[in-house]
């Protein structure tokens, strides 16, 4: 059942029971509160984010950079292949393709 004073009522006080003698308004509270646990937490977000930035621009990096090389490589081979097409290139030897990235199956003929 309501009591009689029914919106105005203050409600019971809030009490931290880590504390002995907890704050009760802003003021209590941020007499004791130390700026170097926000600027502390602010420096770990901050490395975090840089790290992960950092990590994603290599991955990044080195994708292009190998798909460059493999762009560069198919061009040479199509080079190569249209050259024998034509018939300039009479006799050759397929080279291995082991250091090659087009993978298994495709030969070299330049």
């Amino acid at each position: 059942m309501p009591r009689h004073c029914a919106p105005f009522c203050r409600g019971p006080e809030k009490r931290d029971f880590m504390d002995i003698n907890p704050e009760k308004t802003a003021d209590d509270f941020y007499k004791k509160y130390d700026p170097m646990i926000g600027i502390g937490t602010a420096v770990i977000l901050i490395t975090f984010f840089i790290l992960i930035t950092i990590k994603s621009l290599t991955k990044y990096i080195l994708r292009k950079i190998k798909q460059y090389n493999f762009n560069q490589e198919l061009k040479a081979q199509s080079k190569c292949v249209k050259l024998a097409d034509d018939n300039e290139i009479i006799s050759y030897e397929p080279k291995s393709s082991g250091g090659s990235m087009m993978g298994n199956g495709v030969l070299e003929i330049c």
